[in-house]
């Protein structure tokens, strides 16, 4: 089952993804991941674009 955790942003940088229109934007990180599992390699961090869009990535 999935959850939201709350995290220290700090030592996170920022990544650029595509937001609804298309273009690459620089997202910063929300301060939540989202949690699949137990397992480390299931756990993503939270991004939101300039348009509000959230995205998620290591």
């Amino acid at each position: 089952m999935a959850k939201f955790v709350e995290i220290s942003t700090e030592g996170i940088f920022s990544r650029t993804f595509r937001n609804e229109k298309g273009n690459t934007d620089l997202c910063n990180p929300t301060g939540r991941e989202l949690r699949e599992s137990q397992d480390p390699a299931d756990w993503w961090v939270e991004y939101e674009d300039s348009l509000g869009g959230l995205h998620y990535g290591r």
